[in-house]
């Protein structure tokens, strides 16, 4: 059993000290975006709006018919005709002009949507990256902790044989070691899940560690104030690029209604043969007819105007959406703003009057323990509420970091 916990031991002592360069913020997010399968997925939007913004341009097609009539040639020898006829429709009232727009509109707007997707998929996917940051400063502490008791459940377990100090004391030291072994056992799963989000969001195995969450925290503070974020918010936000993306499409889808109801003209030029007539009693000649048509529908469809009532009022409901878009921006980023500003105040807090008190008291614990002059238990709780202490530390960082993140959503601008 010493032999066990020696080895766990030395494998967290290596551990801890690993010296793999870690795994860059940047460095992982060209992962994400070169290989994140959901959004490979969402990139072929663009290229399916694009392929049918081109398919928009297309002209209507001409057709061309055949004919054949036998006026009782066997019986009367009236002859037969061969009939061709070419025909087109001609679209009036800019109808195709109206389509291309519509569709290069789609297209646009199915640009900024795969921008959407990949700005917070970037967004989720950094936060994961802090929580592995997080989780593997969490796991480096309870690594700390065990090594420490391990250590001192050691000593212990010698002073006892040497009848410096009662059984029921190495016994206290050996339970922690095991509740230390077994917290860090558990601490590990949470970061080796953690691990499988980054592997999943960057598309392939993680082999090495990421860098400090206290370094981004320490390198990207906000330079600007509340009002600055709004005003960002209003210009780079992608939902307000996708609202006004949807009010233009309501106007498209309005011109094209309103041409679809201009009258389209069918042209149409024919040829015709007729072959020699040699009834008796009215012979004929062979000869040739040509002929030229227009047709003009009558569109008494055109008396019932309820469908470009019906983009009227989609256009008008856009205008109304495009409002309500930018109110619920100002709010989450006035929102995001006090989120921030909070975490910074938390986190100042911790830095300058908890830290420094925290790890002065422990230290004086550990060395009057070492000589005697403190209890085990009174040790053990003073490690426990530094632990606690730490760990409240790491949460309070990477709730900075993530206020940060938010922030930068609801501005719209990001500057990791």
């Amino acid at each position: 059993m010493k032999f066990k916990y020696i080895l766990l031991c030395m494998i967290l002592f290596v551990h801890g000290t690993t010296s793999a360069d870690p795994l860059s913020l940047n460095e992982y997010l060209t992962g994400v975006k070169e290989k994140n399968i959901n959004y490979l997925v969402e990139k072929y939007q663009v290229d399916i709006a694009q392929a049918r913004a081109k398919a928009a341009r297309v002209f209507p097609d001409p057709s061309i018919s055949f004919g054949y009539s036998d006026n009782q040639d066997k019986k009367m020898q009236m002859g037969k005709a061969y009939e061709m006829e070419l025909s087109y429709t001609l679209e009036t009232g800019g109808k195709r002009g109206a389509r291309i727009r519509l569709a290069q509109g789609e297209a646009e707007l199915s640009k900024v949507l795969v921008e959407d997707f990949f700005y917070r998929l970037r967004a989720e996917a950094s936060l994961t990256y802090f929580n592995l940051s997080k989780e593997q400063l969490m796991l480096d502490l309870y690594a700390s902790y065990y090594k420490q008791v391990c250590a001192i459940a050691t000593h212990d377990s010698l002073r006892y044989q040497s009848g410096d100090i009662m059984e029921v004391d190495a016994k206290q030291s050996m339970i922690e070691r095991q509740m230390a072994q077994i917290n860090f056992l558990q601490k590990e799963t949470e970061w080796k899940q953690v691990q499988a989000d980054i592997e999943n969001y960057q598309g392939k195995a993680l082999s090495q560690k990421v860098e400090s969450l206290e370094k981004y925290v320490a390198e990207h503070p906000v330079t600007f104030n509340i009002a600055q974020a709004t005003q960002m918010a209003e210009e780079h936000r992608m939902d307000v690029r996708i609202a006004l993306q949807s009010r233009k499409i309501s106007d498209y889808n309005l011109a094209l209604a309103k041409a679809s109801r201009s009258m389209d003209v069918d042209l149409s030029i024919g040829l015709a043969h007729n072959t020699i007539v040699n009834n008796p009693i009215a012979p004929a000649p062979s000869y040739n007819t040509i002929s030229a048509g227009i047709g003009i529908p009558l569109q008494f469809s055109r008396l019932n105007r309820a469908e470009v009532k019906a983009f009227e009022l989609e256009r008008q409901q856009q205008d109304l959406a495009y409002e309500a878009t930018l109110r619920q921006v100002r709010k989450e980023t006035t929102q995001a703003f006090l989120a921030y500003e909070s975490a910074q105040k938390q986190l100042a807090q911790f830095k300058q009057n908890i830290l420094a008190p925290a790890q002065e008291i422990l230290d004086k614990k550990t060395y009057s323990y070492k000589r005697g002059e403190t209890s085990w238990l009174d040790w053990v709780s003073a490690q426990h509420t530094y632990q606690e202490t730490m760990e409240q530390y790491y949460e309070t960082l990477y709730n900075s970091m993530a206020s940060r993140i938010e922030l930068q959503l609801a501005t719209g601008k990001w500057d990791m």
